[in-house]
């Protein structure tokens, strides 16, 4: 008995670095073991006066930041610091090396170092040959501490334990890559299964997290390689805002909260509402119904007929507006002219008293929906013949045909609304978010401008639309207005970078995308960290 102890963590505790310091404390610890970033972790919690204790700082398991040992020496004094490496398979450390209390600017890692006692490294290619003197290749462990292999694993052993002429015994494959500097030191360069293949050249992931590490802010990274469709490669970065002023400035942005948010209405705001709300339905109700009898279709529901029936009865094109004129049909079931079974339609009782009735005449906002409404019936059972294109109204505006933006005119909560996300757009820029505003295919004349007056410029402003037409219209109307052909449901060749928005604006738009659930998946990958969809 020399008086010696090991001190462990409690299991519960165990990635809890405040506990750390404690054992150090009151046990008296004179020498420390863990991976790297656990003695980050303690270096950057440091609540507790940490004793002087700590003579001997071991480290192993990982790669090893080229800033910590600075870190370490600096925090501990005249601390011994040894970075150790190996495998299982052998000893658990088969190498070491004592890092200097200064690490030279271009060193690029922390060197793997010497074998220790009883141990040897070959570094050997593809071919099974040893490599020349800065040749990277596989790192192979020999000497007395290689196992013999796997206990009832005939395959793995075979594979990872080997034999090379004028080496006594197995010698072990660790997967590591590694190169000999001319004073014999190792140099560790990545894992093999880290490497990946991009445009036909081979890359080491570790690589990748050096450069990062050059730059200013980015003191510690992780790059992982996503094996789907996509391929890609995603770096989780650990920051140091003392470095880089830019992002400082982002993490000084504060986040937008969910009280942010609350956009509070009066009573007063909402005062007439219902009742103007009532009265464009019942236009809107009249209006449909009025159609569906012109058209000659209440007269065949003498007998259950689907919606696909109808449309071939009066010459429509079932194959485009079949959805359409089922949605009509459900209105007026629920208004009770119609019963529904199935998928079928048929006439109610209801339905002599309704076609009895005399309309109601409006005056003001609302009437002139009536008249025009009723204007363009002829036109609407144009469209449904396909007799009129679509598109080709859309590019030359018919005076008696209704369309979606002037629709807005007779939805009076759209003024308020508006009003609420120039609000949000404030907020945004108040607390220095950073991004794009994107607004998805909105199709109104009047809203575009007043959101970007908001912006002015602090932030790109896109508009996205899956229409040319539509972008064209809108690009003659804002020249200044950048544009992107964007389908929410559907992936194109074009689409704009997923994660650059920090707030998509969806004013009156999904309702048109045939597949939900895609679009909303889509939009979210499109959202920033934090972005809003409204």
């Amino acid at each position: 008995n020399v008086g010696g102890r090991i001190v462990i963590p409690d299991y519960d505790k165990i990635k809890n670095p405040d506990h750390w310091e404690r054992l150090i404390v009151e046990g008296g610890v004179t020498i420390w073991n863990s991976v790297p970033t656990f003695m980050q972790m303690l270096l950057e919690n440091d609540r507790h006066t940490m004793s002087d204790t700590i003579r001997l700082v071991l480290l192993s398991g990982d790669w090893i930041p080229t800033e910590l040992p600075e870190q370490i020496y600096k925090k501990f004094g005249t601390v011994r610091l040894i970075a150790l490496g190996g495998a299982t398979e052998a000893s658990i450390w088969s190498n070491f090396f004592e890092v200097p209390k200064c690490v030279p600017a271009d060193w690029e890692s922390i060197p793997y170092g010497r074998p220790l006692s009883n141990q040897g490294f070959l570094i050997l290619g593809e071919d099974g040959c040893r490599v020349p003197v800065g040749v990277a290749g596989e790192l192979h462990i020999t000497g007395k501490s290689v196992a013999n292999g796997y206990i009832n694993d005939e395959v793995r052993t075979k594979s990872a334990f080997i034999r090379v002429p004028g080496i006594e015994g197995a010698v072990y494959k660790t997967g590591d890559y590694g190169k000999y500097t001319e004073d014999g030191t190792i140099i560790f360069m990545g894992r093999k299964d880290t490497q990946i293949k991009r445009g036909g050249h081979r890359i080491e992931l570790g690589e990748i997290e050096r450069k990062l590490g050059e730059i200013d802010g980015i003191r510690q990274s992780v790059v992982t390689f996503e094996k789907g469709n996509d391929r890609s490669l995603a770096a989780h970065v650990l920051l140091d805002t003392d470095q880089n002023p830019r992002i400082s400035r982002v993490l000084s942005g504060e986040r937008l909260a969910v009280s942010d948010l609350w956009m509070p209405l009066s009573t007063s705001e909402l005062q007439g509402w219902e009742t103007y709300h009532k009265r464009i339905h019942e236009v809107a109700v009249e209006a449909i119904f009025h159609d569906l009898k012109t058209w000659g279709i209440f007269d065949a529901l003498n007998t259950p007929k689907s919606a696909k029936d109808l449309l071939q009865l009066i010459g429509g094109e079932t194959d485009v507006f079949e959805v359409l004129i089922e949605h009509l049909l459900q209105i007026m079931a629920e208004e009770g002219v119609l019963e529904k079974q199935a998928n079928v339609y048929r006439r109610s009782e209801l339905f002599e008293q309704r076609a009895k009735e005399h309309m109601t005449d409006y005056v003001g906002e609302v009437g002139a929906l009536k008249q025009r409404l009723w204007i363009a019936q002829k036109l609407r059972l144009k469209l449904l013949k396909g007799q009129i294109d679509t598109k080709a109204l859309y590019e030359v505006r018919q005076k008696e045909f209704l369309y979606p933006d002037e629709l807005t005119e007779y939805q009076k909560e759209t003024e308020l609304f508006t009003d609420i996300i120039k609000k949000l757009l404030t907020r945004v820029l108040d607390k220095k978010q950073m991004g794009t505003v994107y607004e998805l295919a909105s199709r109104t004349d009047n809203h575009t401008s007043s959101y970007m007056e908001v912006v002015k410029g602090q932030l790109p402003y896109v508009y996205l639309d899956e229409s040319l037409v539509m972008l064209e219209r809108k690009k003659a109307q804002l020249p200044e207005l950048q544009v992107c052909v964007f389908r929410p449901d559907r992936e194109g060749e074009q689409d704009p970078q997923e994660g650059t928005g920090t707030i998509i604006l969806a004013e009156n738009t999904l309702h048109r995308c045939a597949d939900l659930d895609a679009a909303m998946r889509r939009l979210k990958r499109l959202l920033m960290p934090g972005g809003i969809l409204v």
